[in-house]
Order: C-alpha cells, then structure tokens, then sequence
C-alpha cells in the first residue's frame, strides 16, 4: 500500500515511482515472453525493419507471467490506495517503441480518472528514452492549457504558427521534446512508474526496441458525470486499441483471450472486471 505522503505526492503531481517492486528473476520472465512475442509481429523483431510501435495484450495463455501482473497484489495495493472505493483492471499490453514519443496524454477527458502502473525493461535516463512527465498536467486548467499552446506538435510553435525549415528564421518554433520543462523518470528494471492517464507525457532518445510493460486501470464512477466521462473514455480508448492491433499483427487476436474471460480459477475480482468490461461493451 502506499503511504499518506506518496498518495499526497501522487495527487498533487500526479505520478509516482516505486523501486526495486520486481525482482530480477521476474524481469527475466518478462523478457523471456516479450522476445517470443515480438518475433509474431509484423516485424518479425527485424530492427532493421522496426516500426515506430509494437502492441500486444498479454492476457492469454502465451505470456502467462505477463499477463498475471495485472493481478498482482503488489500492483493492485498500489491502485487500492489511491482509489479506495473501487477500481477496475482494464488492460495489460506489452509496447516495443522506436525513436522519439511526441506529447500526449491518454485522456483529455477532465471528469475521468484512471492509472497506467508502467515498468521499462531497460535502464532508462533522459538520453535513451526514459519517460518524461509535466507534474500536475492532469490538473484543469493547465492540461487543456498545454494542449491549446501544442506542446504535443513540435511543428507548431507555441503561438501556433507553422516552423520554417531555417530555425534561426523562426524564434518562435515549436519546443523540441527535451526542451520542455520535465520530470524525467530515470528508472532501473524492477521499478514501477505510476501516472494519472491525463498526465502529459513524452520520451526522447529511445532505442529500436524501448520494451514499456503497461497496466491500464479506471476508477469506479460515483456519479453519473463521472460514469459518463468512463463511456467517452472506453470508446476513444478503443479506437486506439484496435489501431495499434492492426499495425503489429497481420491478423490481430482479441485483447482478451477466452481463457482470461473463462476465469477457470473462479478469482472474485478478475469476475467483476470482466462483468464490468462487458458491460461497457469491451468484449
């Protein structure tokens, strides 16, 4: 469980990193179904022929480990504290990235609320790819302030106007990822990365294969606004989902697998989940 000070820290800039939460034998199990998995995709693991982004779910019976975390008591402690009147586990893919991720945030929906618990399997810093967060961005207004100015389009300038090739011509170009005032989240295999999904968030200096374990999770609605904002979220969320599937399998399999649904150990949680997954019309 996290504390009364890091439950604080989280809600203020929110996001959090957790230390050593993984063992060095459990990276290696992830590591061992990441490179089977990787090699069904589209690109093979060829990094001569690496797309910006390799997606998969890991709900099923080929990364069995992987996909356990989702349950993982120690990552579910973790949501438990900061949302402690329920919560629901929504996805668990693994992400093989190449080069540079603009600005973004998972959600520009201001009443929604949910966390990505992310791990990296590499050693990151601010010079290969670690991520990169803007403290308090999923705070109104100043989410919606950074997207009017276009920090997430480095072609835009921050008064919106279109760079020139010659930057020298133009002082009023687009900021380059690393020249946006940011917490870089330098991390070690084993730690833990936790972020609201309206945090914005970018990296920059990523290598062929940036391997992002992430855990996607929505805290339950207590009022119909907040219900509302869930149904915009899982439709947008959606989309991405289904566009992500397409680049990296020739034929993509369904992001839950009929076993994971099955639940054959009868676990209570993983059931609510999955009745609440229905209904909102993920399966």
């Amino acid at each position: 469980m996290l504390s009364e000070e890091q439950i604080e820290y989280f809600n203020i800039f929110g996001m959090i990193i957790l230390r050593n939460i993984l063992s060095k034998e459990e990276v290696w199990k992830l590591n061992v179904e990441w490179d089977a998995k990787l090699m069904t995709t589209t690109d093979g693991g060829d990094q001569k022929e690496k797309k910006y982004i390799m997606s998969w779910p890991n709900l099923g019976p080929e990364t069995p480990y992987t996909g356990s975390l989702l349950e993982d008591p120690r990552v579910n402690e973790i949501v438990e504290s900061i949302y402690p009147n329920g919560y629901y586990g929504i996805s668990c893919n693994s992400v093989s990235k190449a080069g540079e991720t603009p600005w973004h945030s998972d959600s520009d929906i201001s009443l929604f609320q949910g966390v990505k618990v992310v791990t990296y399997l590499q050693k990151l810093n601010g010079d290969n790819g670690a991520l990169r967060v803007i403290p308090g961005s999923h705070r109104y207004p100043l989410h919606d302030e950074i997207k009017k100015n276009k920090l997430w389009n480095p072609g835009v300038s921050l008064k919106g106007k279109k760079k020139v090739d010659d930057t020298s011509a133009d002082t009023n170009g687009g900021l380059a990822i690393s020249e946006v005032p940011a917490f870089i989240c330098a991390t070690n295999p084993g730690d833990l990365i936790v972020f609201d999904l309206r945090v914005w968030h970018a990296s920059t200096g990523g290598s062929n294969d940036r391997r992002l374990l992430s855990m996607n999770f929505m805290k339950q609605a207590t009022t119909p606004e907040e219900d509302d904002a869930i149904n915009k979220q899982v439709q947008l969320s959606k989309k991405t989902r289904a566009g992500r599937a397409k680049e990296s399998f020739t034929k993509p399999m369904p992001e839950y697998h009929p076993d994971w649904i099955a639940n054959p150990d009868n676990r209570s949680k993983r059931q609510c989940w999955i009745d609440w997954l229905r209904g909102k019309g993920f399966f």
